[in-house]
């Protein structure tokens, strides 16, 4: 009798354990993170859950984001889960300069600054941003044109409107002047 339990166990008619592992849904890790930095100069960028339940959070601010916000929310969160019903894996990380920004406060937090943006077209701008709402966003660019005149080209700005779904990438210049 028990070979043949043995047996059925190997060919895995059997499960001496069974595992019942709940999928973490964004909604609820989204209102953990809301409720820890609401009275912060945080906000989310980033929120990707896989299928095994490995959570990614990117986080920004107006000012600067610590390493210590980066742990306290890491530790925040895991002390709202259950790891006895739910096993996960969590990452909560800052959001990089090179990175291309994702949401409207990102593009806010950048006013005044250099930016630089890739069309859909894969055609590169630089300008500074000067505004930024729901829909759009403005930059001013230099450029050299010619005018009627004028022996050089002349360095003129020029502002222009985008629409977020009109571009690829937006990102903050990186100087090292």
């Amino acid at each position: 009798m028990q070979a043949k339990a043995k047996r059925e166990f190997i060919r895995g008619r059997m499960s001496p354990i069974l595992l019942q592992i709940r999928m973490i849904s964004t909604q609820e890790i989204e209102n953990i993170v809301n409720e820890k930095i609401q009275e912060t100069e945080l906000f989310l960028v980033e929120l990707l859950i896989s299928g095994n339940n490995n959570i990614s959070i990117v986080i920004d601010s107006n000012t600067d984001v610590k390493i210590d916000d980066c742990i306290q929310l890491s530790r925040f969160i895991e002390n709202k889960l259950d790891r006895e019903t739910e096993d996960f894996d969590l990452t909560v990380t800052s959001f990089g300069l090179d990175r291309a920004f994702k949401i409207v406060a990102q593009y806010k937090k950048h006013l005044g600054q250099i930016v630089e943006i890739v069309l859909l077209n894969g055609k590169k701008l630089e300008g500074e941003l000067i505004n930024a709402d729901n829909e759009s966003f403005s930059v001013v660019i230099e450029k050299k044109v010619k005018v009627e005149g004028k022996k050089k080209k002349q360095l003129i700005k020029e502002e222009l409107l985008f629409r977020y779904d009109e571009v690829k990438s937006t990102k903050e210049k990186i100087s090292f002047k």
